[in-house]
């Protein structure tokens, strides 16, 4: 279940070593729950293994999504690093996310840098060709990675040998195994379901419920009633006004139904495309805001009558707690859409069923285990003496060391964060209750006042002594109401 510090215990001595490559730094819903996917599976299968996450730049670059859990700094891609690194891990597993490219562009736009600011990083060089030609490297797997976009002369004669050097590869979908096939990659790829559908094995139903009650209590989600949760991805955002009246006009046919927009993934550019779609929404959104964490957004998907979304990621998230999905295909037209939308919260449509892909990625996650046992097992009978293989782990546990303590810090402020929001709040009822608790003394004492001077009236001398008069004045009123009738 879910982990609530940057990693594990310590390995046991001889247990794997496996480290973690990957955008771990970037806020991508689905990489990130894919890494702790992939953490906690193979802690399941290999118990006592030393789980580590890399990331360009890692704890240098918290961000709201990582809750705490903060990765470690690729560093400079020095034979010094790599031999250290290649010390200190038995396998190194890349993935999961569309990582296969060298295009840096495409990894600034997660970072919101311009390219030439991340070159030097050597992003793609990373996590592509990794340890190049450096001797007794870890066991290297390719994890459900994705192919962004077709691969230049030079792009694929690169992703050739970084293919041959690896023990497995296996890729997100079909599209990315065309991509390296006509890349002339000929190894065998195997297509594998996304990790993030066992985002209901790291996140506790205990866990998710107190997020949950943090997001109404916020008033981020629904307090009653469904809620119909919209991802904004690119093509919701193609016509916001008319996807805008599907959503009301959707959410209005079927009573108690109250639309929430999400950012999944703000390194994709999904946070201006809520702000414009609210804009829209003539009878307003409950919207997740851009503070929440990745367990605040498991709990959005799991617990929505209907998720809408064209993330791949997000849908498996969603397969996997069985909430009900309607995927948006760049392709999709408006009015089907529409008729998908209203037939989905009638509940024509049964969650889809995840028992086969479940078996699948079960099997991809045994693959990898073995993977790192076998070389955690093997690497011994070549490595380095014993006395130097225990000075590479103790230096390794003082970095791990820093980077809890570094996850700790980030954690604290994230949680004086959330404690000062919900202050804000309490204090703003309390204010409020004091303002009515105040208007009502002054009610209270202004009544008081008016029973005295009525009751002082009533006392006058004068007034009981003139109500002969008004009784004749009353009758003769009463008499003249009569005559001009």
């Amino acid at each position: 279940m879910e982990q609530e510090s940057a990693g594990g215990g310590a390995a046991d001595v001889g247990a794997a070593r496996i480290g973690l490559w990957g955008c771990f730094d970037a806020a991508i819903f689905g990489d990130l729950i894919a890494a702790r996917v992939v953490e906690a599976e193979l802690r399941r299968r290999s118990p006592g293994a030393e789980v580590r996450t890399f990331a360009p730049f890692g704890r240098l670059r918290p961000i709201p999504l990582d809750a705490g859990r903060l990765a470690e700094p690729f560093g400079p891609q020095t034979p010094a690093r790599l031999s250290e690194l290649s010390s200190e891990l038995d396998a190194a597993f890349v993935g999961s996310g569309d990582l296969l490219t060298f295009d840096d562009t495409h990894f600034a736009a997660w970072y919101e840098l311009p390219a030439g600011d991340l070159a030097p990083l050597r992003v793609g060089r990373w996590l592509i060709e990794g340890f190049g030609e450096t001797e007794d490297r870890p066991a290297l797997a390719w994890n459900a990675l994705g192919v962004p976009h077709d691969l230049d002369r030079d792009g694929a004669v690169r992703v050739r040998a970084a293919a041959r050097s690896a023990v497995y590869l296996s890729v997100r979908d079909e599209r990315s195994r065309a991509r390296l096939l006509a890349a002339g990659v000929e190894r065998e790829i195997t297509v594998v379901p996304e990790p993030a559908l066992f985002a209901r094995r790291v996140f506790s139903p205990a866990h998710l419920e107190r997020r949950l009650a943090y997001l109404r209590a916020m008033e981020w989600f629904p307090r009653t009633g469904r809620a119909l949760v919209v991802h904004v991805g690119e093509p919701l955002s193609r016509d916001p006004e008319r996807i805008a009246t599907l959503l009301e006009d959707a959410a209005a046919r079927h009573g108690g139904v109250a639309i929430v927009l999400v950012s999944l993934s703000p390194a994709l550019g999904d946070r201006e495309r809520v702000d414009t779609l609210a804009v829209h929404l003539a009878g307003g959104a409950h919207v997740i805001p851009e503070c929440a964490t990745l367990a605040d957004l498991a709990a959005v998907v799991a617990n929505a009558a209907l998720l809408v979304t064209s993330a791949p990621d997000a849908r498996a998230v969603a397969v996997g707690f069985g909430t009900p999905t309607l995927f948006v295909d760049p392709s999709s037209a408006p009015d089907a859409l529409a008729a998908q939308l209203s037939a989905l919260l009638s509940g024509a449509g049964a969650p889809a069923e995840a028992t086969e892909l479940e078996r699948r990625l079960d099997a991809h996650f045994d693959v990898l285990a073995e993977i790192a046992e076998r070389s955690a097992w093997e690497r011994p009978q070549r490595g380095p003496a014993p006395w130097r293989r225990a000075s590479t782990r103790i230096a390794a546990e003082a970095r791990r060391a820093d980077s809890l303590r570094g996850a700790r810090d980030s954690a604290l402020a994230s949680g004086a964060g959330e404690r000062l929001r919900l202050s804000e709040t309490i204090d703003g009822e309390r204010r409020e209750r004091a303002r009515l608790e105040r208007d009502l003394q002054r009610l209270e004492g202004e009544l008081r006042a008016m029973r005295a001077e009525f009751e002082r009236v009533l006392d006058l001398r004068l007034f009981r002594y003139t109500a002969p008069a008004r009784e004749l004045y009353r009758r003769l009123r009463g008499l003249l109401k009569g005559g001009r009738a």
